[in-house]
């Protein structure tokens, strides 16, 4: 556990090539720490100092849009401005959090209901994609799971954040949960890039530039991190993601 300041201690022998060996990872044990510190500090100081011009940049837009002499082509120049700082945020708070994944800062875990967590989610998103004028239907039974509650919910977040985004008007959305295994349907056209690199960073269909290329990289790295089966197939004029969470509750 890198994140405990505890030396890695190793006992006398009479050996001299036990030495040499307890002495080489004594090294390696310090070295990986002082990385693992490092790179903690930086994700600290990175929120912080992305953020803070961000939010400088959010308020001067703000400023500018209450401009009295604001000519309309200026206010969609600042509503464009307005759009990427968005975008920008959103990035930057995706990459923290892979970072802090990267760096195992999720490791306590709890009995979650699956259930429960899903339903509310759905719950959340359905009227967003109602507003889109999406259509959606729901099938959620009974799942506990002993796992990261805050990472569970990202994963079933962007998931469903996903489906949305990439479904065009009067589209099907269709989320199943039984026996363990939750299933995110979209209706869509094939992808425009290789099925295989879906879930890589800032791998995203080029049709929709608004996306930060991020969500779907957060869920195979949550799955990958929690011992989750994750896959996506298409058919049938739909995209189905698919996680299978272990099946035991401990």
């Amino acid at each position: 556990e890198l994140d405990k300041n505890e030396n890695f201690e190793t006992e006398k022998t009479k050996i001299i090539e036990f030495d040499d060996l307890n002495k080489a990872i004594r090294q390696l044990t310090n070295r990986n720490r002082r990385v693992f510190l490092q790179q903690k500090e930086f994700i600290e100081n990175a929120s912080h100092e992305l953020q803070t011009p961000i939010a400088i940049f959010h308020s001067k837009l703000d400023v500018l849009m209450q401009h009295e002499g604001l000519s309309e082509s200026m206010a969609d120049t600042i509503s464009e401005l307005e759009a990427t700082a968005q975008r920008m945020s959103k990035l930057n708070k995706n990459l923290l959090l892979l970072s802090k994944i990267d760096n195992e800062q999720f490791i306590e875990r709890e009995s979650v209901d699956l259930q429960a967590v899903i339903r509310d989610l759905y719950i959340k998103i359905k009227p967003i994609a109602e507003s889109n004028q999406l259509k959606t239907t729901s099938s959620i039974h009974e799942g506990v799971i002993w796992a990261n509650k805050t990472l569970i919910e990202v994963l079933i977040t962007n998931l469903f954040h996903n489906a949305v985004r990439h479904t065009e008007e009067k589209g099907v959305i269709d989320i199943v949960f039984e026996n363990h295994t939750l299933t995110v349907s979209n209706s869509g056209k094939p992808l425009s890039i290789d099925a295989g690199k879906i879930f890589e960073r800032f791998k995203k269909d080029s049709r929709h530039t608004e996306s930060t290329g991020l969500g779907l990289a957060i869920v195979r790295k949550i799955c990958d991190i929690s011992g989750y089966t994750l896959t996506y197939t298409y058919g049938n004029g739909q995209h189905h993601f698919i996680v299978i969470f272990p099946s035991t509750s401990t």
